[in-house]
């Protein structure tokens, strides 16, 4: 765009509204009744204020220019009054604009709150101002009389309200209107205009008393086409009576007499016109929103997956989506107005016959899952949420939404039947091995029987060292029944740990003492120190602790050809009922390379293959540790590096006294 065309296009507001401004303002003059009157209605507030509010602040250098302009129209005045008139005009609508504002009024005008501001902020509250402002100047400068001052104040503030009220809203409405929008009921508009125009000719040429007939079309326009089409009659009746006034002089030759009635017969027609037409845009605009609103709520009910439907108190279905054709094949209206039950697997039908009963007089929410019937014949599992609305008078009705989850509750069903299966195999697996090492213990006891009764006799070095071999292979086979068996029972939940009044230093020091002649045969250091705080009698089980003791001392030794081996218990934390201890058991053994350190502690799995080849074992004994540990409310960890040793420990609970003595105590308190 060039420099010239946007000068142009700044300049052209300005231009505009002076102009209209200082024409309209001619013929508000020329329209009064005699010298000294302001006109009945002035239209140049109207026009000041709609423009401020369409352009902006910015045009009330030509609200002044204009006004100046026609307040010397008027007759060459005083200095004072030339100058009064236009800044009173200037700022009434100033403070007509940011009064608006701050208010939040709508340009569009579209509810009675905007009416409400309009009538109070713009017309009634700021055109004293410019009525105050110019009657003061005009007594000032002596071209009033003050017996004429509250009639002029009158005269001036009722023409600049009824000129913002009739003239600001038709701008309003008709500036910011689309050739779409004008064209709408062009046809209703131009009758009401011209019915409007009709009605006030004949009034103002029969009799004035005759007025009410002027609102006939009023009404009409208002209900058929809102606000707009009543502001368009409220200004053609009174730009009809202002023409046919001028021209004939119809009304009564008192012409203050006259020009109060008209101005009060004009503001009761334009805010009963306001009114009305503000009232009916706004039902209007709120039956459109709820439209929408129900229309958006049917698209997305519609095509949603979820299956909506309300039930009455008889149980029978009174609305239905149309998702029903997608989940169960039925189309709505083949569902609407049957039983709801009609359409249950036979299975769940006394279930949700019971749940539907008790809703009735309940308003919690409920889920249920049930079988429905498809009409292909077959079922689908819904899951339904239903709420009680039958108190809801936009409802009255059970509200159930339901979801199909007929391939949910078929891999619910197969890995239910799975869980099953699996507890049932751990349960015969458990009996199995139990069978197994019962009847595996008996042969075995008659191999020890008799492997001793034989060793008792007279044999040779060399008899004695093969039965030797068989009485240990015995035993090493004894030792993985008893550990398979334990296993066996952890897995099963059925081992349980037996506490007892025992010395927990007694437990340790017997426990090691039973391998330290292994240790000593291999030529190492064997050690074993329990912290002061640990001795004395405490409750535990001494069985498990001294298998756990066992099995790490055990490994100790079998992984170490020479240094030492240190069983070390120390106490790690105190509360009141219990002491918790650390037994560590460290050896200058081959270590456990880091990589392989995740391979602890589980079932039959060692660090390295090549073990149980060269120190025998299967690996079990660490997984019972393990599980032993926690089942006596600690843990086991592990230090190690390879080629310089290792360090077993594990932590566990030591009671002060037996639980049903800590609960009876626990009771008194």
């Amino acid at each position: 765009m060039s420099s010239t065309s946007l000068r142009t296009s700044n300049v052209l507001p300005f231009v505009a509204l002076a102009t209209a401004y200082a024409a309209t303002g001619w013929l508000g003059l020329n329209a009064a009744m005699e010298p000294g009157h302001a006109s009945p209605v002035w239209p140049p507030s109207g026009i000041a204020l709609a423009a401020l509010l369409l352009g902006g602040v910015r045009l009330w250098p030509a609200v002044a220019a204009a006004a100046v302009a026609i307040t010397w129209l008027a007759g060459p005045p005083l200095l004072p009054v030339l100058l009064a008139i236009p800044v009173g005009n200037t700022a009434e609508a100033l403070l007509a604009y940011y009064c608006l504002q701050r208010a939040g009024f709508s340009t569009k005008m579209e509810s009675v709150r905007d009416v409400r501001l309009l009538i109070l902020w713009a017309a009634a509250l700021p055109t004293m101002v410019a009525a105050t402002i110019g009657s003061t100047a005009l007594l000032a400068t002596r071209t009033i009389s003050p017996d004429l001052y509250r009639e002029t104040w009158w005269t001036w503030w009722s023409g600049d309200f009824l000129g913002i009220l009739i003239v600001t809203p038709l701008i309003l409405l008709w500036a910011r209107t689309d050739a779409s929008e004008r064209r709408y009921r062009r046809g209703e508009l131009c009758l009401a205009l011209f019915t409007g125009a009709v009605t006030s000719v004949l009034v103002a040429l029969a009799f004035p008393t005759t007025l009410y007939l002027t609102v006939i079309p009023l009404l009409w326009a208002a209900g058929r086409l809102g606000i707009r089409g009543a502001v368009s009659v409220s200004a053609i009746v009174w730009l009809t009576f202002m023409i046919l006034d001028f021209a004939l002089h119809t009304w009564s030759s008192d012409a203050a007499q006259s020009a109060v009635f008209r101005q009060l017969y004009f503001a009761v027609f334009a805010i009963i016109g306001l009114t009305l037409g503000g009232a009916l845009v706004e039902r209007d605009s709120a039956r459109a929103a709820v439209k929408d609103r129900d229309e958006w709520s049917r698209t997305v009910l519609e095509l949603g997956s979820d299956l909506v439907a309300v039930i009455d108190s008889q149980a029978r279905i009174k609305f239905i989506t149309a998702s029903s054709e997608r989940t169960l094949g039925y189309p709505p209206e083949e569902m609407m107005g049957s039983p709801v039950l009609d359409f249950i697997h036979p299975d769940d039908l006394e279930r949700v016959a019971s749940v539907l009963e008790k809703m009735q007089g309940s308003s919690r929410g409920v889920t249920i899952r049930a079988r429905a019937r498809h009409k292909s014949g077959g079922w689908r599992t819904l899951e339904a949420i239903s709420k009680n609305a039958l108190e809801n008078p936009s409802v009255r009705g059970i509200v159930v939404c339901s979801r199909d989850v007929t391939d949910q509750a078929v891999a619910e069903r197969t890995l239910n039947e799975a869980r099953d299966s699996a507890i049932e195999s751990a349960r015969l697996r458990s009996e199995f091995l139990a069978n197994v090492s019962h009847e595996l213990r008996t042969p075995l006891n008659v191999v020890f029987g008799m492997t001793d009764m034989l060793l008792d006799t007279e044999l040779s070095s060399r008899q004695r060292e093969h039965a030797g071999a068989v009485r240990g292979s015995a035993a090493g086979l004894l030792r993985l029944i008893d550990d398979i068996l334990d296993l066996a029972k952890i897995d099963s939940g059925r081992l349980e740990i037996a506490p007892r009044k025992v010395d927990f230093d007694t437990v340790v020091r017997e426990a090691a003492a039973t391998l330290r002649p292994r240790a000593e045969t291999k030529g190492l250091e064997f050690d074993v120190a329990v912290a002061e705080e640990l001795r004395g009698v405490v409750w535990a089980d001494p069985e498990r602790l001294r298998q756990i003791l066992l099995n790490y001392v055990s490994n100790a030794v079998k992984f170490t050809d020479r240094g030492r081996v240190s069983v070390r218990a120390t106490l790690e934390r105190e509360t009141d009922d219990a002491r918790y201890a650390l037994v560590e058991v460290t050896d200058t053994g081959i270590g456990i390379p880091s990589h392989r350190m995740n391979r602890l502690f589980k079932p039959f799995s060692q660090v390295d293959g090549s073990m149980s080849r060269t120190y025998g074992g299967t690996g079990l004994g660490l997984a019972i540790s393990k599980q032993l540990a926690e089942m006596m409310g600690g843990q086991v960890a592990v230090r190690s590096e390879s080629g310089v040793g290792s360090t077993f420990s594990f932590t566990t609970r030591l009671a002060r006294r037996a639980a049903s003595e800590a609960a009876a105590a626990a009771g008194r308190s």
